[in-house]
């Protein structure tokens, strides 16, 4: 059940009507985007039509997403597509390419640390505070370790796995649920190695050695402690 933190009723449907959206067409968007709307998350990409120019009216696409503000009333936030990335958190060369690949990282903002993702549909950098990342303690009938429930607080994806099937789990800062489940039966070769290569922090391993090490130094350090923190398949 995703928590709403917004009602209906706060919806500013002035503030659509503008960009030519009724209350009807509010009412009639998909169940998944209202639950995004209400929940204060985004809403996948929608049209807004006939915006005015400078010569000429032109469309574009855009995610939307309310705001409570210090007030207690509501704002309508646009999120449209960029044709490059607006690096207003001055994200380093480095830190600027995993996020292209795909990455969540933590970055230090005025600071405090946050998780900063690339929401590639629209090219916006998306940043919630570290402190604010909840990690369950269980993933359907998984218990994660406390080095797994750590591993992903960074932002590094875990791999979860059983004889019938191996599951990548990581933080996406676009979902519902704050988390991104990967079926990685279903990949093929060449896309596993790609997924090794741009998670080379991943708990478990696939494909290059590169990860297979990591894996082995991961193993060594969990020796060390209790069965009880170890995942449980139930």
């Amino acid at each position: 059940m995703i928590e709403q933190i917004f009602k209906e009723n706060e919806i500013p449907y002035q503030e659509f009507a503008k960009l030519g959206y009724t209350r009807e067409m509010i009412s009639e968007l998909s169940r998944k985007d209202l639950e995004q709307l209400l929940s204060g998350r985004r809403t996948s990409l929608l049209p807004i039509n006939h915006i005015e120019g400078h010569d000429r009216d032109f469309d574009i696409k855009a995610k939307f997403s309310l705001k409570r503000n210090s007030d207690g009333s509501v704002s309508l936030m646009i999120h449209p597509v960029r044709e490059s990335i607006e690096n207003d958190i001055k994200l380093s060369a480095y830190e600027l390419n995993k996020v292209k690949e795909g990455q969540v990282i933590l970055k230090k903002i005025e600071g405090e640390k946050y998780m900063v993702q690339l929401d590639k549909e629209n090219n916006e950098l998306l940043k919630v505070k570290a402190k604010d990342i909840m990690i369950p303690h269980n993933i359907g009938d998984i218990e994660l370790s406390s080095t797994q429930r750590e591993h992903l607080k960074k932002g590094n994806p875990i791999l979860l796995e059983d004889t019938n099937y191996k599951i990548a789990v990581s933080i996406d800062l676009n979902s519902r649920s704050g988390l991104k489940a990967q079926n990685l039966n279903d990949m093929t070769l060449a896309e596993k190695i790609a997924f090794d290569r741009v998670n080379p922090g991943i708990i478990g391993y696939l494909q290059t050695d590169e990860n297979r090490n990591e894996y082995m130094q991961v193993q060594r350090q969990n020796e060390s402690q209790s069965e009880g923190q170890r995942i449980k398949f139930n």
